[in-house]
């Protein structure tokens, strides 16, 4: 299947980013592909962001603003995806950008991948202007990678077929976090990827908190969704290696909040499961204080 930018609608999630939504909308306009349709989905905003949105619809037809009372991200991505009447599906977070020629790189991948159901980019994280990292993707995502951790990152990364995203039941609002996690999951069991390894998307990771700021969330989210991963995984030496990954997860979520000791215990989990030099080095680390 050859896709266009006219098979996409971009969907766009927003709670209170009056201060950087139009920069988010702006590389959606400059994608070398337009798209067709851009849906603005306000969760709420109690400040100018809607009327913001408003005024740029006035002058670009594609933007249609749909508004929610609060309910999450996730719940604002099902409505958006609940107004696309494209074959194709894009998601952009109100505090990213796009490079231009993100849309096109990406349906440019899916011409020589036709039986993907999706299709993902690699991530620069910035902060404001300022790089921070790259988030690299494997080019050819396999569902056991996807088991193993997030391997894919962001939702602004992602394209996904409409009816593929229907089918497997979009966004879970219940889970605390990792919903994008859990519906790559599930999407990568309905079929493989089309990947560009290259980072087209600009991830905001400094100045505005996501729910990874939350360990209570955070953690819960991601042990909800290790259970989701192993669910299909038959065999001791394989549910080992995954948990292993799984242990190797937590222990750099707890480090990042301080809980040194939730840590220790997950580096030695990892390592008694699956004793390779990664799990081994990252347990030498916490019991060194480094």
């Amino acid at each position: 299947m050859t896709w266009r930018g006219t098979d996409v609608t971009v969907v766009v999630p927003t709670y209170n980013r009056a201060d950087l939504i139009g920069k988010s909308i702006a590389s959606i306009q400059a994608q070398t592909a337009p798209v067709t349709a851009i849906v603005i989905v306000d969760d709420g905003s109690t400040d100018d962001t809607r009327a913001l949105v408003a005024r740029l619809a006035v002058a670009d037809p594609r933007i249609t603003l749909v508004e929610q009372t609060n309910a999450g991200a996730n719940v604002a991505r099902n409505n958006g995806i609940s107004h696309a009447a494209t074959a194709l599906v894009a998601f952009l977070d109100s505090d990213d950008r796009w490079e231009p020629t993100k849309i096109a790189r990406q349906l440019a991948a899916w011409a020589s991948r036709p039986d993907a159901v999706a299709s993902f980019t690699g991530i620069l994280a910035v902060d404001g202007d300022r790089p921070l990292y790259h988030y690299d993707i494997p080019a050819d995502p396999t569902l056991d990678d996807l088991r193993r951790h997030n391997a894919l990152g962001t939702t602004s990364a992602a394209m996904v077929r409409t009816d593929v995203l229907r089918s497997v039941g979009g966004f879970d609002p219940t889970l605390p976090s990792c919903q994008d996690w859990d519906l790559w999951l599930r999407l990568r069991r309905a079929g493989p990827f089309a990947v560009v390894t290259d980072s087209l998307v600009l991830y905001e990771d400094g100045l505005h908190e996501r729910i990874t700021g939350n360990p209570v969330k955070a953690i819960a989210g991601h042990r909800a969704v290790f259970a989701k991963a192993l669910a299909d995984v038959a065999g001791w030496r394989a549910r080992a290696r995954i948990r292993a990954s799984h242990a190797e997860v937590l222990t750099r979520l707890f480090r990042r909040h301080g809980l040194r000791r939730d840590a220790l215990v997950q580096a030695i989990t990892a390592a008694a499961l699956d004793p390779k030099r990664t799990h081994l080095r990252q347990l030498a680390r916490i019991v060194l204080g480094r």
